[in-house]
C-alpha cells in the first residue's frame, strides 16, 4: 500500500486541476490521497491479470487503511454490496469504493477504474476515474491522467460528534 500512497501524493495535483468552480478548490488532502491510492491499487490489480476489477473498499477509522473486496458472482451486484456495507459501517473517518467501468472522453470509450469516496464531514463526496488499456501482449496499464468526474452523496453517515454537514 506504500506504493499506492506515494502515487496518490504525486497525483493529487492532477486530480484537483479538473475541479469545477462550484466545488471547493480541492478535496481534503487525506481524502484525495485515499481516492488516488484506490485508483493506483485498482490499476495495479487490473495490470496483474487484465481485469476486470473486483469491487473493493478502502476504509479508514483513524488507525490505518483497510482494504475489503466484494464478490457476489456479478460485478454490478458486488458494487451494490460494497456500497451497502459501507453505509452500515460506523466510526469511519473516510472511505471509498472502487469498481470497473467504461469512460468516454471526447467520444473515445475506454475501460476505467472508478473510485467514489467521502469523509466524516458529511459533505458530498468525490468521484474520480483512471482509464486503463492493454499496453502490450498480456500487459495492462494506466492511460492518461486521473480524471475528476464529479461530486456524489456521502457513502456513510458521520459518527455522532463528527462532521458538520456541508
Amino acid at each position: 500500500m506504500d506504493l499506492a500512497r506515494d502515487l496518490a501524493r504525486d497525483l493529487t495535483r492532477d486530480l484537483t486541476r479538473d475541479l469545477t468552480t462550484d466545488a471547493p478548490e480541492e478535496p481534503p488532502q487525506e481524502l484525495a490521497e485515499l481516492l488516488l491510492g484506490a485508483l493506483a491499487h485498482g490499476v495495479e490489480s487490473v495490470a496483474a491479470d487484465g481485469g476486470p476489477l473486483i469491487p473493493f473498499t478502502l476504509t479508514d477509522r483513524g488507525a490505518g487503511v483497510v482494504l475489503d473486496r466484494f464478490w457476489t458472482g456479478e460485478l454490478g451486484q458486488s458494487q451494490v454490496e460494497a456500497r451497502a456495507w459501507l453505509g452500515a459501517q460506523s466510526a469511519l473517518v473516510r472511505a471509498c469504493v472502487a469498481w470497473d467501468g467504461y469512460l468516454s472522453v471526447d467520444g473515445d470509450r475506454s475501460d476505467a477504474i472508478y473510485v467514489e469516496g467521502s469523509d466524516a464531514s458529511g459533505a458530498d463526496g468525490w468521484v474520480v476515474a483512471q482509464r486503463y488499456a492493454q499496453v502490450g501482449v498480456g500487459t495492462w496499464g494506466a492511460g492518461g491522467e486521473p480524471l475528476l468526474c464529479g461530486r456524489a452523496e456521502p457513502l456513510f453517515r458521520p459518527a455522532a460528534g463528527r462532521g458538520g454537514g456541508g
